[in-house]
């Protein structure tokens, strides 16, 4: 339904619970039908994005009913950077193809958050489980290789993903033989999202990093056949010695001096800024010569600190090593940029060592 909304007649951008309550909401008159959807509301994120296009596109030869916040919101949100971007990349030479298969590397940022969710699920069940450092990974397929209190563990796993930075990951004979174990991964502008269950034992977890902008919260809970097995809130602090990238500072245009830096409890760090309006975070993992960064670039488009009505600029994934640089510039998560997902999304860029 949403992905059809078009001769967009009437949109409205307004708040619930007041100008500084928590939510905000997209009221939509188009043909002869309405659509009326909050940020709590499962597919509000595809409303948004789709709105934007279609304004964006029917505005310039139709009257479109909408107060002045809401043509704001709109006009912010499609106006894209397009010379400073380019600026940006001119550093990189377009490729026809990549020198870098990505799922050849996705285990390097994907590993390090299932070893954290195996180790919670042992720990839950009174074990304490060690990974042995010996790749056995294959274009998104592998083995992970585990000690639990003097018994030997072997994890097979495979690894789906798309552009849009989601991916399924299946491990099997977890917690017993035979069992699967399927967990879930979302980045998107504001952190990244962990659901997780496995078949046999009844174990739901879902882990949640938000609000890398402001107050930086990592939730991750955990239950048995409904009972809460745990149940953790922690506010992360920035971590001492920022960030050290200059390709990065040079693709975003940001300086070293504007970035904070967060350790993960998987190990992995983030680092997040801040300049010109924009919001940049970018999961940083570095393995065997290899660094990888997914960057996004991010717009709040309201005002204050409890409303945030997020807008993708651009996303990339930077792969980094000593022979080789190559960047990748992704679809971003919705909502986002129609102008950056039509001219660039899927482009890849490659530079020597002393490139960005």
């Amino acid at each position: 339904m949403i992905s059809t909304i078009n001769k967009l007649h009437m949109v409205r951008f307004y708040h619930l619970f007041g100008k500084d309550g928590p939510l905000c909401g997209i009221l939509a008159y188009y043909q002869d039908k309405t659509i009326n959807l909050c940020s709590a509301d499962e597919g509000f994120s595809e409303l948004f994005d789709r709105i934007a296009k279609v304004y964006e596109r029917e505005s310039q030869y139709s009257d479109i009913i909408a107060d002045d916040e809401t043509r704001q919101i709109l006009q912010t949100s499609n106006a894209f950077p397009e010379e400073s971007f380019e600026k940006c990349l001119s550093a990189y030479t377009e490729l026809k193809a990549p020198m870098i298969a990505p799922k050849a590397f996705s285990h390097i940022y994907i590993l390090p958050i299932v070893k954290y969710v195996l180790g919670t699920l042992y720990k839950a069940e009174g074990g304490e489980i060690s990974f042995r450092d010996r790749p056995r990974h294959w274009f998104g397929k592998g083995v992970l290789d585990a000690m639990n209190r003097g018994q030997e563990l072997h994890f097979p796993y495979q690894i789906v993903s798309d552009m849009t930075e989601f991916y399924q990951v299946t491990l099997r004979d977890v917690l017993s033989a035979g069992n699967t174990l399927d967990i879930r991964m979302l980045y998107d502008s504001d952190g990244v999202t962990v659901s997780y269950y496995d078949h046999d034992r009844s174990y739901k977890g879902a882990i949640d990093l938000r609000g890398l902008k402001y107050n930086t919260i990592l939730t991750h809970t955990l239950t048995k056949k409904n009972a809460v097995v745990l149940a953790v809130e922690d506010a992360l602090t920035p971590a001492a010695g920022g960030f050290d990238n200059e390709r990065i500072f040079k693709l975003t245009g940001t300086v070293r001096d504007v970035w904070r830096a967060y350790e993960l409890p998987w190990g992995e760090k983030v680092y997040s800024a801040d300049k010109d309006g924009c919001g940049y975070l970018v999961f940083s993992t570095t393995d065997n010569g290899m660094s990888i960064s997914h960057c996004s670039c991010f717009q709040n488009l309201t005002e204050g600190e409890r409303v945030q009505l997020l807008f993708g600029k651009y996303s990339f994934r930077l792969y980094e090593r000593e022979d080789i640089t190559e960047l990748h510039l992704l679809d971003p998560v919705l909502p986002g940029s129609g102008r950056y997902r039509e001219k660039y999304a899927g482009r890849i860029y490659g530079g020597d060592k002393n490139a960005g």
